[in-house]
């Protein structure tokens, strides 16, 4: 068995269930040599009873397992290597000033190179209040979960196309959680081939986007579906997933365009503990409408919750902001000329 690797889970009852505690210890996600030590921390103390109980239960993958109260927060988030948080109900200021506290308890004890996985509604704009509040640890190791979209858009176009699931890759996902969310058909395949290439309708991208968005809307009402999508990205991110392109909402380094002060959902490539992001894709003028509407949600998210961001995280971002100079004209220009 490997050292154990120290867990703390965030709020999760708020998100999830106890599947996703089972598919933990049952090693579906870190494999089954990997052994973990579990801190959790939950607003509700019932339900983080009953975590603890069912993981208490899973040794030898468990190898103990403590719950805090959020007065230990700190405490409780010393040495993690892994952090996965589940975002708070309520309004989204609320939610901010939760997270800041979050972000300011973890700033300078979690280990240097822990990796925060966020999941729920409004994913992406808590990960930016996190990373503000944790200022000194490397924003791409905050990451916000788009699994559950992810499987939400692939459904849908198997149900279009009658392909299999498995067999459909190169899916681009691009803006928030949910129904800020966009799904691109335009690199799809199935079986290897391009699958546009074998449908006859113009209007497809179009159409598959509409069926996708749809289905996207109810991701965050079946806690026990996104429990399994969670499961599912966290293992992919942390094993490695080389099949197919992985959605993930990362800190924008604005490629694409994105503004860098926001987390925003783009394709990448999980070779093993980290992301890649894919990039050099050509963006056709209907993904480029969908997506400059996404961004300006999630920035306007972002302008609501200012009063949990230190302006110190600005002053970093608009350094990478002169740094980089690259519009979304430009992409769509490039796209047309291809």
């Amino acid at each position: 068995m490997m050292p154990p690797l120290k867990l703390t889970l965030v709020g999760l009852s708020s998100v999830l269930d106890y599947s996703f505690a089972t598919s933990l210890a049952k090693g579906n996600v870190f494999g089954s040599d990997q052994v973990l030590d579990v801190s959790i921390i939950d607003a509700d103390s019932k339900t983080a009873g009953k975590f603890e109980k069912q993981l208490k239960g899973m040794a030898p993958i468990i190898s103990n397992v403590t719950t805090f109260s959020s007065t230990d927060m700190s405490k409780a988030l010393t040495g993690a290597d892994l952090v996965v948080a589940g975002t708070p109900g309520g309004d989204l200021k609320s939610a901010a000033d939760t997270f800041a506290g979050f972000g300011k308890a973890a700033e300078g004890k979690v280990d240097s190179c822990c990796r925060v996985f966020v999941v729920g509604p409004k994913a992406h704009t808590m990960s930016l209040v996190l990373s503000a509040n944790m200022n000194s640890h490397e924003r791409d190791f905050i990451v916000a979960l788009s699994q559950a979209e992810q499987n939400a858009a692939l459904n849908a176009f198997a149900k279009m196309t009658k392909a299999s699931p498995e067999k459909i890759d190169r899916l681009a996902l691009w803006g928030g959680g949910g129904d800020l969310c966009f799904a691109d058909c335009s690199y799809l395949r199935v079986g290897e081939k391009w699958a546009l290439g074998k449908l006859k309708s113009d209007s497809v991208a179009s159409e598959f986007a509409a069926s996708a968005s749809q289905a996207m809307k109810g991701v965050y009402t079946d806690s026990a579906t996104l429990s399994s999508a969670s499961a599912t990205a966290i293992q992919d991110y942390w094993v490695g997933q080389p099949k197919q392109w992985c959605s993930l909402g990362v800190a924008s380094d604005e490629s694409y365009g994105i503004d860098a002060d926001i987390w925003y959902t783009v394709p990448v490539d999980c070779p093993g503990l980290m992301f890649k992001r894919v990039t050099g894709l050509p963006i056709s003028p209907l993904a480029a409408e969908m997506m400059n509407k996404s961004i300006a949600a999630l920035k306007k998210e972002r302008d609501m919750v200012m009063s949990s961001v230190p302006k110190s995280f600005f002053v970093e971002t608009e350094e990478l902001r002169k740094a980089v100079n690259f519009s979304m004209l430009d992409v769509v220009n490039n796209s047309a000329s291809m």
